[in-house]
């Protein structure tokens, strides 16, 4: 598609999003006699109609905000993803929700990207998740919704400040920062809130976060004693649920010396992943460890730590941290493999 048919579509599809009342009238309307039609001939017509009118235009929308020009490649699946659900909708196998069909198209749209992304960039996925549950639990930060896109930032901002960009240059130092002063200095720079996927973007760059595709050949040996692969694993949600439960079961030694010097394949902790991803509370990590959540805290902004350090805290030589850690995994390891061979 050339630039000016784009520009024409994407301004086409803005119009779709910023309609009326009237017009919403107008498409649900128009759903109703594709889901009420006697014939499946009639239902292809109306379709067809509610294709070209609302659902290409609306999905080519949330797909050039959050991907640019790249999004088009994606047009096709995320109209058929919203196609088959309406399909769906007329046999009566699921509840249509007929007043805003706009909205419910964006957020199918939106699925569609996060699933290309799991495939294609599953580290910088997981990166954008960090991030966000930050921007949600950082009283500094904070995140909402502008115009059917995630927005980043300082507290306070939300209403007071138009969404801005963040500049291209970045400063020698920017990769040394902890991710949420990172955060902090790039709004700040910025001057205003960015879009999530802008900041996203400019942080995996400086932390350099693989975007290459996840291996098939992921297993318990693999995320157990290389945590270098663990981003990659932890796109195994159920399997990581499972061996969350099992280190909360360590004697607080060896979860100490596991949790406290994990690392990612950038090289930084996963407790906050695991905390990103819904799998753990910070509560139940702090409890794991056998310490409070304000002696928790006091580490949070430094982890992952050497081991030299888990050492003095737990009053050991560094050479049995790394033993406490070597008996952490193979525990690990055996029960996991004995869930497998049970079929937990």
């Amino acid at each position: 598609m050339g630039a000016v048919s784009l520009l024409k579509t994407f301004r086409s599809a803005v119009r779709v999003l910023g309609a009326t009342d009237s017009q919403r009238g107008d498409v649900g309307a128009a759903l109703a006699r594709f889901l009420q039609s006697p014939t499946d001939e009639g239902a292809a017509r109306e379709l067809a109609a509610l294709t070209e009118r609302v659902i290409l235009p609306v999905c080519r929308t949330v797909l050039w905000r959050q991907l640019g020009a790249e999004g088009e490649s994606l047009l096709s699946e995320a109209a058929m993803a919203v196609t088959q659900r309406l399909e769906r909708w007329r046999k009566q196998e699921e509840e249509p929700p007929l007043r805003d069909l706009e909205g419910y198209i964006a957020v199918v749209t939106r699925h569609t990207i996060d699933k290309h992304l799991r495939i294609e960039n599953p580290e910088w996925l997981l990166l954008r998740n960090r991030i966000l549950y930050r921007f949600r639990h950082d009283p500094r930060l904070e995140s909402w919704k502008d115009s059917e896109r995630l927005v980043c930032g300082r507290a306070g901002w939300q209403g007071k400040r138009a969404v801005a960009h963040l500049p291209e240059r970045t400063e020698a130092h920017d990769s040394e920062l902890a991710l949420p002063t990172l955060c902090l200095t790039l709004l700040d720079r910025a001057g205003g809130p960015v879009a999530l996927d802008e900041l996203a973007k400019c942080v995996g760059q400086l932390y350099n976060v693989n975007t290459s595709a996840p291996s098939s050949e992921d297993n318990l040996s693999e995320i157990v004693a290389a945590p270098e692969n663990l981003e990659e694993a932890l796109l195994q949600r159920t399997y990581l649920e499972k061996l969350w439960i099992e280190v909360r079961l360590l004697p607080q030694r060896q979860a100490a010396a596991l949790l406290l010097n994990l690392r990612d394949s950038s090289g930084r902790g996963v407790i906050e992943l695991l905390l990103a991803l819904g799998l753990a509370q910070r509560s139940q990590v702090a409890e794991a460890l056998g310490w409070t959540q304000a002696e928790l805290g006091a580490l949070w902004e430094r982890l992952p730590i050497e081991d030299n350090e888990i050492a003095e805290l737990l009053g050991a030589t560094r050479q049995q941290v790394i033993n406490l850690r070597k008996v952490a995994r193979e525990r690990l390891e055996r029960r996991m493999r004995a869930m497998d061979g049970e079929g937990m």
